[in-house]
């Protein structure tokens, strides 16, 4: 529902600015931020969505480091 709430902050910011014919520049600021805080709430329902309702992904773990942390791992195992 927060991201419902952030489109339809950002919509109500478009009318303001456009009733005049012209955006000005402290107008599109905040038009640019509402839009931005719009997307991030989308991508954060859509994140729990899926972390919620999909079958988790099968994978090692060392995928997701980074190369060097892993290669200097092992590379302390191997050396004990």
């Amino acid at each position: 529902l927060e991201a419902i709430e952030q489109i339809t902050s950002y919509s109500q910011q478009i009318r303001v600015a456009i009733e005049d014919g012209v955006i000005e520049p402290h107008e599109k600021a905040v038009i640019d931020e509402e839009l931005y805080q719009a997307i991030a709430k989308l991508q954060q329902h859509s994140t729990l969505v899926y972390r919620v309702f999909c079958a988790p992904e099968k994978g090692d773990a060392r995928e997701c480091a980074a190369p060097g942390a892993v290669a200097s791992n092992f590379m302390e195992k191997t050396n004990a």
